[in-house]
């Protein structure tokens, strides 16, 4: 057969099955997983006032300043009106029940799966190159985030849908030239965009695509038209109209946490740090203690500059002789994009997720998929193509796959999340705050004491710490040193709503309520949400009200 029959026949359907079939014994283990206490319970649980029909059109169009619930969204300027959609799909068709919500994510992820395998091929033009591109970037660690928790399943896998949907729509249109490719790939990048901010790599790399390859295809009118970039330029323009209407704003988060110095001199150890993580993908987690960089003599800067420099002038050196190569690289460096921009809301804990590299690590793939062709030839052909790439392959396969399902299993609960996170990175805060935490609800107080104090220890300032070990100690019932860390966290940060929410608690649970009143209306003019305070000083006031007013009932 000529590679044109090949190409005409498509890929065959016995890899595509044998791929969703080992993804799926990777992955099945999730099924039995609960609602973790980690954005599951307060997003979807404690969050069924939201999840009802009447709330999909607030989900498009925002909700107005003036309604007094303002339940979405619960992060400035959030507007991901598909993701959202979905959990109302899920919760309206599953109820409560954990394991028909897993099986809807895996199903979801299985199908973005089958999506990748399709664009690889056309990017490969090979059975087994594609199935083994697919079948890296299907079982690679790097995902376990965005599957096998609920909260990050119910975003990165509908992202990864729509992304390789339209991808392969587009390359349809640039085959055939048929106008309804080409208004099915808008309307899934329009999607995409609205699934999630970094949607915005799709519109990208689809006009990346066709400038560069469009030598292929001089004679061809659709190597010249317009209609690809206005096309793309419809959908991005259609998305920020209806983001600032819906939120009014272009940039998710509040207040900037990281000035735009910082983020040039982190985003290099950045790039550098999610490579690695790629291309060894051992000691994974959820946080990892990744240095916010402020000084350009720091080695943390100079020496991931210079490997960011040379993947540069490899980048440019591939585009021009190499395009598919150069092709790859750039699609993992556009869809790091967001992620770096996104340094400047994201607080310290937050600078790096694996889960930020659910679509870039596609590029990778296929750039190791195609790398595998270059193998010596010894012996004799298995499964149609050289036995040396076979067995890498399998080698690849077999290493990941126990990568993956070990990394899994420590999503099995919120306690063994935290206690692997803490692992990984010992000096985390909130990994550290929340693992107390979940000692605390198993009864373990006094490891959750001993916990949040060691905590304290380290970072005496950060008022999460103070916190948390805060309320650790009214748990443990000693409520007079829970007062006075509480107090010395107010004297800290004076205009922070949880510390006077917590210690008003404290107190009012200890029947203080002219103390706890006093608190609450000294913090109200200070605090940045007196909204909250206020609800507590009326909640206080009223918890009051009751307790003196039965002594009068008894008698």
């Amino acid at each position: 057969m000529t590679q044109d029959q090949h190409s005409a026949t498509g890929p065959s359907l016995k890899y595509g099955m044998f791929l969703l079939a080992v993804t799926l014994l990777i992955y099945i283990q999730i099924v039995r997983f609960p609602f973790l206490d980690f954005d599951d319970k307060p997003f979807i649980v404690q969050n069924q006032a939201t999840l009802q029909w009447k709330m999909v059109p607030t989900l498009f169009l925002g909700i107005s300043r003036s309604d007094p619930n303002k339940l979405l969204p619960t992060i400035p300027n959030l507007y991901r009106p598909i993701t959202s959609l979905w959990i109302v799909l899920n919760y309206k068709t599953f109820g409560l029940r954990p394991m028909l919500w897993r099986f809807s994510s895996l199903f979801l992820y299985l199908l973005g799966v089958w999506f990748f395998w399709r664009v690889a091929w056309k990017f490969l033009r090979d059975d087994f190159s594609a199935f083994a591109a697919s079948v890296l970037y299907a079982i690679h660690p790097v995902h376990v985030e965005g599957v096998a928790w609920l909260s990050g399943a119910n975003v990165e896998p509908v992202v990864a849908v729509f992304f390789f949907a339209g991808f392969l729509a587009y390359l349809r249109w640039w085959e055939n030239g048929k106008t309804a490719w080409l208004v099915g790939c808008g309307i899934l990048a329009l999607m995409e965009l609205l699934s999630k901010e970094t949607g915005m790599a799709l519109p990208v790399l689809i006009v990346c695509h066709a400038f560069l390859f469009r030598s292929s295809a001089e004679a061809d009118p659709r190597a010249r038209s317009a209609w690809l970039p206005m096309t793309m330029a419809v959908v991005i323009l259609i998305y920020l109209v209806m983001r600032f209407h819906a939120v009014q704003g272009l940039v998710m988060g509040g207040k900037p946490s990281h000035t735009w110095k910082e983020i040039f001199l982190t985003a290099p150890l950045l790039f550098v740090t999610y490579l690695k993580h790629v291309f060894w993908p051992v000691g994974l987690g959820t946080w990892y203690d990744l240095p916010v960089v402020r000084d350009p003599a720091s080695m943390n800067f100079i020496v991931p500059l210079a490997f960011c420099l040379a993947y540069v002038v490899v980048l440019i050196w591939s585009l021009a002789r190499k395009p598919f190569v150069g092709f790859m690289l750039l699609w993992w460096a556009v869809c790091l994009g967001a992620p770096i921009i996104g340094l400047r809301t994201f607080t310290n804990y937050e600078l790096l997720h694996d889960r930020f590299t659910f679509i870039g690590l596609g590029g990778l793939c296929m750039l190791v998929a195609a790398a595998l062709r270059f193998l010596p030839a010894y012996g004799p052909r298995v499964f149609e193509v050289k036995a040396t790439a076979a067995f890498a392959t399998i080698l690849l396969i077999l290493g990941l796959g126990v990568l993956t399902v070990q990394q899994i299993y420590t999503w099995r609960s919120g306690l063994a999340m935290y206690a692997r996170a803490v692992e990984v990175c010992p000096g985390c805060i909130r990994a550290r705050i929340l693992l107390a935490d979940a000692l605390l609800k198993e009864g373990k107080v006094g490891l959750a004491v001993a916990l949040n104090r060691d905590t304290l220890r380290l970072e005496p300032d950060y008022w999460d710490a103070i916190y948390a070990y805060g309320l650790t100690l009214e748990a443990a019932g000693d409520r007079p040193e829970a007062i006075r860390v509480l107090t010395h966290g107010i004297e800290l940060h004076p205009d922070n709503t949880p510390l006077y929410f917590a210690l008003s608690r404290v107190l009012a649970d200890g029947l203080d309520f002219d103390g706890a009143i006093q608190l609450l209306r000294q913090g109200i003019p200070k605090v940045d949400r007196p909204d909250i305070l206020k609800s507590q000083l009326a909640s206080v006031q009223e918890i009051q009200r009751r307790v003196r007013a039965r002594p009068q009932r008894l008698q």
